[in-house]
């Protein structure tokens, strides 16, 4: 999954914890957050940063950490 800068919708954060077998506490506690925030991101009322979308996407292991040859140096 390529992440972007694209706000992700709530609906994707919540299959994505479900996914994890989460709660929203420890889905917020993985990414050194607050409970009311992930409630706030779910919810919709504001967007979940994409720092920590893609932290909690690496952490879960739900993000393809394979190099992309594209994005080497070449000589």
């Amino acid at each position: 999954m390529p992440i972007s800068t694209k706000t992700v919708s709530p609906k994707d954060l919540r299959t994505e914890r479900a996914a994890a077998g989460l709660t929203q506490a420890a889905a917020a506690a993985l990414v050194y957050n607050l409970i009311d925030n992930r409630q706030n991101w779910e919810q919709g009322r504001c967007p979940m940063p994409p720092g920590l979308y893609e932290l909690f996407l690496l952490k879960t292991g739900q993000i393809d950490l394979t190099p992309n040859p594209e994005y080497l140096f070449k000589a």
